[in-house]
């Protein structure tokens, strides 16, 4: 199911398509030609192409971003999942981080993955671009949270510099990273920018 021409302009504390899930599933939408925009400036608004926030057991599966997005914390797929999952979804438009506080991420599937969640089989192939964290498929991965079998393409920039902006991840505070693939021509990306000291990383 393709939409066309989407545009969300807002100043709201959850901006998406769908502004917030709890406990749903959203499947095969794909979202193209339009963008998202929100103009709120706390680190805690929330701002996807898909949902700006999932949560309690949520699932968002087979789902493609062609929106450009742009807000505080904000992710291509969602802004922010807890105790949620994303699988086997692609963002193909650029996603752009507004929030500069040190609490604010910029993704390319999701801006903050917090705990009991997770994101796999995906897939960013577009610019990432934050003032605080960036990175190619999360923003900040926390504790409980896994980040499995995806992949970047796309270019990560963080203003805040080298160790806010990493190839999958910004800033991990030990989660799971598991056979993820970056490939950005003429980039000297870390897999994350800010490591935790008991993160996880295998198969990379």
């Amino acid at each position: 199911n393709t939409i066309y021409g989407v545009t969300v302009d807002v100043n709201v504390n959850r901006a998406g398509f769908f502004g917030q899930i709890d406990g749903a599933t959203v499947r095969n939408l794909t979202l193209a030609d339009g963008s998202v925009s929100n103009s709120a400036t706390g680190a805690a608004y929330y701002t996807g192409g898909i949902v700006g926030s999932a949560n309690n057991g949520s699932s968002i599966e087979n789902c493609v971003n062609g929106l450009q997005v742009e807000g505080p914390t904000v992710g291509g797929i969602a802004g922010y999942i807890n105790n949620s999952s994303i699988t086997e979804c692609v963002n193909e438009a650029p996603v752009t981080g507004t929030g500069t506080a040190s609490t604010a991420y910029a993704g390319g599937i999701c801006g903050n993955v917090s705990s009991g969640s997770e994101i796999t089989y995906c897939q960013n192939t577009e610019g990432i671009y934050g003032k605080s964290f960036a990175g190619g498929i999360s923003g900040s991965l926390a504790s409980n949270t896994v980040s499995k079998a995806c992949m970047n393409v796309g270019n990560v920039e963080a203003s805040g510099g080298a160790k806010k902006q990493g190839s999958i991840v910004g800033k991990s505070s030990n989660g799971k990273i598991l056979s993820c693939l970056s490939y950005v021509e003429g980039s000297d990306l870390f897999i994350t920018g800010t490591a935790g000291a008991s993160d996880t990383y295998d198969g990379n």
